[in-house]
């Protein structure tokens, strides 16, 4: 066996339509830095119509991937990733980052894998070696229900799973640029909303649209930009990083874009796009960290309007970013990482 590659660990995660960006983003970022410690990664991502976690992996082409023809949850998908194991390698990771699994789904898998799950809702089906949970308000008590098939807890900001790039972008820009990013897909194109609701209005400010890889209807948001000389569109960026750079304040849907704006201590509004990002958008908004835009579902010009107004004013501006910068202090992913290791090293990890 080759010491290097002691670990092998695979991530089953997707990225599209109804998944967005921010799953795979975390598990390329967690990715990374168990390949510096020496550890052999693969991922396995679905195939399919609405599905770009392939392509995401193509740019650049860091680590392998294997498509699957079913979805995180299935029992096909369990014996797809049951035969990637290794023979010859001891320490068996898997590393499942999806809204779809089940009780069953990961029971099976936990006769083959040391299983991590990377939680966001308090689901109550999980079975796991390892729990992570990165939001602001996760404690293990929230799984109270699944207490007895949960071996260990990595809860709360500590185990941010967000780049350490972000965190080196703190210094303010001199520009007056406004990021609005709602994920790699935006169903309810909520982007052009958002242009026509605040670009007129504050024409001395240059807004940044991204436009995700699975955004229903690029076209609509170049047709925004043509009637607006202060928009400029970034289509499918490989990293939000040096766009957040040029940017004082931004927009985000309740993703994990979320942390990045806070790691790089910029005000934002959030506009949330579906129900599942309540929980993960109301810690942050809890804590003061981002102001609620708009709800699901909601297109008040006013209540958009304000709360792009209150992320503009420089004295709730500067309580924002002291409010992130006690909240957020360092990327969580070396005490991911960390864990992660002696887990599989021990097999016993107790937090």
């Amino acid at each position: 066996m080759n010491e290097k590659h002691a670990l092998h660990a695979i991530f089953r995660c997707d990225a599209g339509r109804e998944d967005g960006l921010g799953h795979i983003k975390r598990c390329l970022n967690l990715a990374q830095v168990l390949t510096q410690r020496g550890c052999r990664v693969e991922f396995v991502t679905t195939e399919g119509p609405g599905q770009i976690g392939a392509s995401v992996l193509r740019q650049p082409a860091l680590y392998a991937n294997r498509t699957s023809k079913s979805r995180p949850g299935s029992l096909e998908d369990a014996t797809l990733l049951a035969d990637m194991r290794d023979e010859e390698t001891t320490r068996e990771l898997l590393i499942i980052d999806s809204k779809r699994i089940q009780a069953e789904y990961l029971t099976a898998l936990r006769e083959t894998f040391i299983t991590c799950v990377i939680d966001d809702d308090a689901n109550v089906g999980i079975h796991a070696d390892i729990l992570i949970n990165g939001r602001l308000d996760a404690r293990r008590e929230m799984y109270a229900d699944s207490a007895s098939n949960i071996g260990s807890y990595l809860c709360g900001a500590r185990y941010n799973m967000v780049a350490p790039e972000y965190f080196d972008l703190t210094d303010r820009p001199s520009e007056d640029c406004v990021l609005v990013t709602l994920g790699g897909e935006d169903p309810g194109n909520m982007t052009r909303w958002i242009l026509n609701c605040l670009a007129p209005k504050y024409p001395e400010k240059e807004f940044y649209a991204v436009v995700g890889p699975a955004h229903p209807d690029p076209a609509s948001i170049a047709e925004v930009a043509v009637s607006n000389a202060n928009i400029v569109i970034v289509e499918s960026p490989e990293s939000l990083a040096p766009y957040i750079a040029k940017c004082s304040t931004a927009i985000s849907a309740g993703g994990t874009t979320c942390y990045e704006l806070s790691a790089a201590r910029r005000p934002f509004g959030i506009v949330l796009l579906e129900a599942h990002q309540t929980a993960f958008a109301r810690s942050i908004v809890d804590c003061g960290a981002g102001i609620l835009a708009l709800d699901v579902g909601e297109t008040d010009a006013r209540k958009m309007t304000e709360a792009f107004q209150a992320i503009c004013n420089s004295n709730q501006a500067e309580t924002i970013r002291k409010i992130q910068t006690r909240t957020f202090p360092q990327s969580g992913l070396t005490a991911v990482a960390d864990a992660l290791l002696e887990l599989s090293t021990c097999g016993n990890l107790s937090q």
